[in-house]
């Protein structure tokens, strides 16, 4: 289980997300893939080490008309665990 915002960025910005300077502070329009990605993943237990990876994947793959619409739901059923 990853439990903070600074554990995300790396997997995040090799996914191609673009990341921001402070993972605790910024801004939701201004970064929101690792909006979504942090809001998803902080707190998730983790079936494998490599999770957290495939699941920046996921995210990195969601336009920004996208990622602004997606559900938990829906990122469930692109294969985020």
């Amino acid at each position: 289980m990853l439990a903070f915002p600074e554990m995300l960025t790396m997997p995040a910005a090799e996914a191609g997300i673009k990341v921001p300077d402070d993972s605790q502070c910024f801004s939701a329009k201004e970064f929101p893939h690792f909006f979504v990605y942090s809001r998803m993943q902080l707190g998730r237990s983790c079936p494998s080490p490599t999770s957290p990876w495939e699941n920046a994947k996921i995210i990195a793959q969601l336009s920004n008309e996208d990622i602004l619409k997606v559900t938990p739901t829906d990122l469930i059923r692109l294969g985020f665990v």
